[in-house]
């Protein structure tokens, strides 16, 4: 009764709280609010879901997990398990982390999580495929069941013996196998292999027999070290060979007998055997004689050969044979490498001979050679003595530096090796200027003399007779020119002291020329100063460059224009001595001033290589010289017939009588002289002399125009005067200017009319002639 006593009180009760006021009820927010703060005091722990409308504890959570996890038979994604409970992936993996650690029986890898149920179904799996195929990969179960190969490998290895029936190969090939697949494979493998006698080739058995290519390997191996099988196996992977002992056995003896009979083994012929490494194979079958074979780099030869190599280099040397070739003494497969090879081994250390390739040679025959270049060197030595300043000079600088003269002699014991008997000076140093003999044509004398010497050959001992042929040519030429310098001082003071005195003459005018040009002024100062530079000034140059180019033996062109062309490249050749001070003349001949050209050649001239001293004028000195040019140009002026250099001579004269200077003018300048004379002459003079212009300018206009009608050859006087045909027109306006200006001079004071047009009376050569006796009468009448 009293059961039903609490029944009925507890159903009022419930009855009183559901009748109650809904004032103590607590709202939804007024929930989260607790939550939130029990949470912020840490009184509990809970975790949202990812759409934040529940919340779940830890414990719960690791729950769910565990029977997720048996749900999908002991294996399932993490990423799973957070698509199931809606749960952070963060939460879950720290779940699963806190399963794994505190229960055995689950185990994590790498995106998912394993029972120990499933481990077990796995390899009983597993065991069921080893037991229906024989064998089985352990790569093959990773990538069917989609595990890594290290859990794979792991579940095997625990389960051997006790889930799974079978063994893993020892090699590690990660192959899973029954012992009944294991024996059958190796029996088969044993009774192939035991029925070959030659070498086969393994890939091809793989493939042809359908064998696992990894057991197969590990299977022969063992077998081979178990001495079940006689053999090896040489190389690897698709190229691994399989030997039978029987086969190498034979290959043995061949060999043997092979270098017993020929004293040589081929390593082509040993690799058409099947021995892949020749050479590693002589020197393993042949340890103990390592002493009697030589290794060269297409064959191994034996001690006979050797010594028959041997007796015939000795027979060479003893019969003083030229040279021996080593290849008519080696055997036939040897190749040109093989005998430079042996021969240096064998004679490298020996001086007394000579190795060129696979040539051997005593140093006594190359000493010989010597000899035949005897009178070829007198010859040229005698030639370079006649025609070679320059090389006197070099090897006397040599010789000091050498102290004393280089001698004759050979180039050292052992030339044939390119070191001890190298020459300071190789045969392309610039500092020689005379070779006596190319190694070239060294060698084709050579070969002329010894017809059967092969062609390197002879190149080698060119190379080596190089530099001893030169020493003795210099030596011989030091000799010759020795004797010939003191014939040569004489002869050398007089040429010095003809080129001082012309040079001397020369320096006089252009001085004096200089003066002359100083009365002028602008553009006609300027070309004066030109023309000057290209005629005296340039003759200077090119007389004093001559002097020192033959000083120094460097030929020059005779023709002077075709001199003047090579002036610079001239300049350039000359020593570092003169070479600056003779391109600072060069380059003034071009400037506008005369100055820059004196002061430049005085330098020149006073260098030791030149030695030229350059006097200047006094008083009495400088007015001779006038006088002799004045009377030079007087006599010139009495045989000349043509009006033109008529015109051009009675110009000088008068220039010098009015202003007491020499002038030295070119023919299309001369208009402008005479413009100048004007306000120095008489207006009588100037008209005589003004119309003898206005004459010859017409005579020329007339010569032009007769010859560019096929009536006349080239005129003369054209290029006395250097009057181009354009000028003409020039110089007839130039004229008429000057007769406008002094007619109106006259006129305003009363004199004479000057420059009046040529008479209408007689021919344009007959008034010439008139007026050049007037201007002859006038000019033999002034007052020196």
């Amino acid at each position: 009764m009293s059961d039903w006593n609490e029944v009925r009180r507890l159903q009022a009760e419930l009855e009183r709280v559901q009748s109650a006021s809904t004032a103590f009820r607590l709202s939804e927010v007024n929930c989260v609010e607790i939550v939130k703060k029990l949470t912020e005091l840490k009184l509990i722990s809970l975790l949202y879901t990812t759409d934040g409308k529940e919340f779940i504890v830890q414990e719960h959570l690791e729950k769910e997990i565990r029977n997720e996890i048996e749900a999908n038979k002991g294996r399932i994604e993490v990423i799973e398990l957070q698509q199931i409970l809606n749960v952070d992936i963060n939460h879950i993996n720290r779940g699963v982390d806190n399963i794994v650690r505190y229960d055995e029986s689950f185990e994590r890898i790498p995106g998912e999580v394993i029972t120990s149920s499933y481990k077990v179904a796995l390899c009983t799996e597993i065991n069921e495929m080893l037991l229906q195929n024989g064998f089985v990969s352990l790569s093959d179960l990773s990538s069917t069941f989609s595990l890594p190969l290290y859990f794979i490998t792991k579940c095997v290895e625990d389960s051997l013996s006790t889930l799974i029936n079978g063994q893993l190969d020892k090699s590690g090939s990660g192959l899973l196998y029954t012992e009944s697949y294991v024996s059958r494979h190796r029996s088969r493998l044993r009774g192939l292999f035991s029925a070959m006698t030659q070498p086969t080739p393994i890939p091809a058995l793989v493939t042809e027999g359908k064998y696992h290519e990894r057991l197969f390997h590990s299977t022969l191996n063992e077998l081979i070290s178990s001495g079940d099988l006689s053999g090896s196996v040489h190389g690897r992977g698709m190229r691994a060979i399989f030997i039978p002992a029987v086969y190498s056995q034979m290959q043995n003896q061949w060999v043997d007998r092979f270098l017993d009979d020929n004293g040589y083994l081929e390593y082509d012929a040993l690799v058409r055997m099947g021995i892949e490494s020749p050479q590693v194979y002589i020197k393993t079958r042949y340890k103990d004689r390592t002493g009697d074979l030589m290794m060269l780099k297409s064959c191994c030869i034996g001690q006979s050969v050797i010594s028959e190599i041997e007796a015939n280099v000795e027979d060479t040397v003893v019969s003083q044979s030229q040279w021996i070739d080593i290849m008519s003494v080696l055997p036939s497969p040897c190749t040109d490498e093989d005998g430079e090879l042996l021969l240096q081994r064998l004679y490298s250390n020996e001086e007394r001979f000579l190795i060129s390739e696979t040539i051997l040679s005593h140093q006594d025959f190359v000493r010989n050679c010597l000899d035949i270049f005897k009178s070829l060197i007198e010859e040229k030595a005698a030639k370079a003595a006649a025609t070679s300043g320059s090389f006197l000079r070099q090897v006397s600088q040599e010789s000091k530096k050498d102290g004393g003269a280089v001698g004759g002699g050979g180039g050292g014991k052992k030339g044939g090796k390119g070191k001890k008997g190298k020459a300071k000076r190789d045969e392309g140093d610039d500092s020689w200027e005379i070779i006596f003999m190319s190694k070239e044509k060294i060698a084709e004398t050579i070969l002329e003399k010894f017809e059967q010497t092969p062609q390197s050959f002879a190149e080698t001992i060119s190379n080596l007779l190089y530099r001893p042929l030169q020493e003795r040519f210099e030596s011989e030429a030091r000799s010759m020119l020795a004797q010939r310098a003191e014939g040569e001082a004489g002869s050398q003071r007089k040429r010095h002291s003809e080129l001082q005195e012309r040079l001397q003459q020369l320096w006089n005018r252009l001085r004096l020329f200089e003066k002359g040009i100083e009365v002028f002024e602008g553009d006609t100062k300027v070309q004066l100063s030109k023309y000057l530079l290209h005629t005296i000034c340039t003759d200077l140059t090119n007389q004093l460059l001559r002097y020192i180019a033959q000083d120094y033996k460097i030929t020059v062109p005779e023709d002077e224009g075709a001199f003047n062309k090579e002036r610079t490249k001239l300049v350039g050749k000359l020593p570092d001595a003169v070479r600056k001070l003779a391109q600072a003349v060069n380059s003034s001949l071009s400037e506008k001033e005369v100055a820059v050209f004196v002061s430049s050649f005085e330098a020149l001239c006073d260098t030791e290589s030149c030695g030229v001293m350059l006097k200047k004028l006094d008083k009495k000195k400088e007015k001779q010289v006038i006088i002799n040019h004045v009377e030079e140009l007087k006599a010139n002026l009495k045989d000349e017939q043509d009006p033109a250099m008529s015109l051009h001579l009675v110009t000088l004269l008068l220039f010098q009588a009015h202003t007491g200077c020499l002038l030295h003018v070119p023919g299309r300048l001369i208009p402008r002289v005479i413009s100048l004379l004007r306000s120095h002459m008489t207006s009588n003079d100037f008209a005589i002399l003004d119309t003898y212009q206005s004459l010859v300018v017409l005579d020329l206009k007339k010569s032009t125009a007769s010859q560019s009608e096929g009536e006349g050859d080239e005129n003369e006087d054209k290029s006395k005067l250097e009057i181009d045909s354009n000028l003409f027109e020039e110089e007839a306006e130039s004229i008429d200017q000057s007769k406008e200006k002094v007619s109106e001079s006259s006129d305003d004071k009363g004199g004479v009319p000057v420059g009046d047009a040529p008479a209408a009376g007689g021919s344009i050569r007959e008034q010439l002639d008139l007026k050049m006796g007037q201007l002859k009468d006038l000019v033999f009448n002034l007052k020196k």
